[in-house]
């Protein structure tokens, strides 16, 4: 079965909640993962994102700071 990337955000989401993540923590992972989707350019199976892909996509913010840097990569961790 092939998850795409949108459905495995829903579920994780899901597990934030229940987990009773923060609003700011929920918000701050929610921007990293629409970042992440507008970078993919659409909405790819959950397994076919690879590593590299991420190292991309983190190397491709430029224009934030190293701090926030480090959040859109625990946010990704968390994902």
């Amino acid at each position: 079965m092939t998850i795409p990337f949108s459905q495995a955000l829903e579920g994780y989401e899901l597990a934030a909640y229940a987990r009773r993540l923060s609003k700011q923590t929920l918000a701050d992972y929610g921007n990293t993962f629409s970042k992440l989707q507008r970078f993919l350019s659409g909405d790819p199976p959950i397994t076919a994102i690879s590593t590299n892909q991420l190292r991309q996509f983190l190397a491709a913010q430029t224009a934030v700071a190293s701090k926030t840097l480090l959040n859109y990569h625990t946010g990704l961790s968390a994902l």
